[in-house]
């Protein structure tokens, strides 16, 4: 199974993608930190959900090293569908680790 890399370069932005136990608990796979430029995923977050967290996370980077807003409903919209096409076309495994992880 192939991992997520430890980094991510977004604009002028490079975020640590890490295990995280402060993503809100049960209620979030994932979260973004800018102030720290950290990208988490929950411990309990399974191989085949991190694609999709991973890409929702990025379009949040991408949020706001570009300046504009979506609201939550449309970043995980788009990251779903974003996934999907990718997965479709073979640039996007269906399920990822992360370093050193299950």
């Amino acid at each position: 199974m192939e991992e997520l890399p430890s980094t991510v370069q977004v604009g002028p932005f490079t975020y640590k993608i890490e295990r995280d136990l402060n993503t809100d608990g049960d209620r979030a796979w994932g979260a973004i930190h800018h102030m720290t430029s950290t990208i988490g995923f929950a411990e309990a977050c399974p191989s085949w959900r991190l694609p999709i967290t991973f890409i929702h996370e990025l379009i949040h980077a991408v949020e706001s090293a570009y300046g504009f807003d979506l609201d939550e409903n449309d970043t995980t919209r788009l990251a779903n569908g974003l996934a999907q096409g990718l997965q479709s076309a073979g640039f996007l495994p269906k399920e990822l680790k992360l370093e050193g992880g299950k």
